[in-house]
Order: structure tokens, then C-alpha cells, then sequence
């Protein structure tokens, strides 16, 4: 049983289910929105604005597998992008200690590894904090392509749909500077903290 319990262990590590939940919410918004501009430049407008986005999203509910599978690869697009800024916050707070320069002690067997494991399961909320946020707000710009293709593909009367998009983008990207200031901030410093305390006690060195 224990070794069982030890291989499952090793799939669901390998799978990091924590990365592939976070890769996916992040990309839902944007795959939501291709797949609405790509309904928009090959079908007919409805009766109403109102009608033609709903028709336009059926697109998702009819083929949601392959929604879920764009999805996860939009989200892994963002965390490539995303990567950036976290990885210039952690040398920010990084208090000199590197997991590079550590592993010989992180991981040479004399400690177990419940002395260890908070350094990548504290990097999930940094990744939750980071990813979900960008993926909404690349989901906003994507509304915004959505309705310039509406202008030139169905008439100018989906301008006032422009018009919303241009200032939920604006919304975001004010909500999204408060949300990197008080919350991002906060637990990529957490973060690295904890880090250099683990290192620290395991008689690690700057």
C-alpha cells in the first residue's frame, strides 16, 4: 500500500494539478473570446447585438472540451508573460538566499521533506494571485478585438459594445494596480521570506 500511495504520489506531482487548475482559470477568459471572434467572422448577425454574442458564445458551450483544452494552453501562454514580473519581485525580496545554490542542502535526505515542501506549495498562491488577474485582463483586451471585428464585420452600431470594452479595460487595469500592490506584493514578499527562513534553518547561506 505504501508504495501505491508513494506512485501516486509521484503521477500527481508530475501532472502539478495545482499549475494545470491555475493555467486553465487564467486562459478561460481569453479562449472565451477567440472563440467568440471566430463565430463573429463566419456567421450571420442576429436580430439583436444581444443575440448575436450569445449566438456567438454557443460556440463554447457546443465544443467545450476543446474550450477546456485552449484554455489551459492560453493560461500557460500568460504564465510565460507573467513570469517576468513575479521573478523580479522574488529578486527583490529574495534577502540574498537562492534555491539554486541551497539544494545540496534542501535536498541532500537529512531533513523530511515537510521541512522542505513550503517552498513550491507557497509558489501556487503566488501563481494564483498572478496568473488568474493577467488572464481577465487579456480577456478584456480580447473583448475589445471582439468588437472592432464586430464594427467592421456586422456595422457601427456595435460601438457602444467598443465603447464598454475600452472602459472595462480601463476598470481592470486600475483594479489590477491596486490588486498588485496590496495582494502581489504581499505574497511573492511572504513567499520569499518563508523561503529564506526554510534555508535558513536548514543551515543554508546567502
Amino acid at each position: 500500500m505504501g508504495q501505491v500511495n508513494s506512485l501516486l504520489a509521484k503521477v500527481v506531482d508530475n501532472l502539478n494539478v495545482g499549475r494545470i487548475i491555475f493555467y486553465l482559470t487564467s486562459g478561460l477568459p481569453v479562449s472565451a473570446v477567440l472563440f467568440m471572434v471566430a463565430s463573429a467572422l463566419f456567421r450571420e448577425q442576429e436580430q439583436t447585438i444581444r443575440a448575436s454574442m450569445m449566438a456567438d458564445f454557443e460556440l463554447v458551450t457546443r465544443n467545450v472540451h476543446f474550450y477546456l483544452f485552449i484554455s489551459y494552453i492560453a493560461g500557460f501562454m500568460i504564465s510565460l508573460f507573467a513570469f517576468s514580473s513575479i521573478d523580479k519581485l522574488q529578486r527583490f525580496y529574495s534577502r540574498g538566499y537562492s534555491v539554486t545554490r541551497n539544494l545540496k542542502v534542501l535536498c541532500e535526505g537529512k531533513r523530511d521533506y515537510l521541512d522542505t515542501f513550503l517552498i513550491p506549495e507557497y509558489y501556487r498562491y503566488v501563481e494564483a494571485a498572478v496568473f488568474i488577474p493577467q488572464g481577465l485582463l487579456a480577456g478584456a483586451y480580447g473583448f475589445i478585438l471582439y468588437a472592432l471585428i464586430n464594427i467592421f464585420a456586422r456595422g457601427d452600431v456595435w460601438i457602444d459594445i467598443l465603447l464598454i470594452a475600452l472602459l472595462t479595460v480601463l476598470l481592470f487595469h486600475v483594479t489590477y494596480h491596486f490588486w498588485h500592490h496590496r495582494v502581489i506584493r504581499s505574497i511573492v514578499k511572504f513567499y520569499m521570506e518563508s523561503k529564506a527562513r526554510v534555508i535558513e534553518g536548514l543551515g543554508g547561506y546567502k
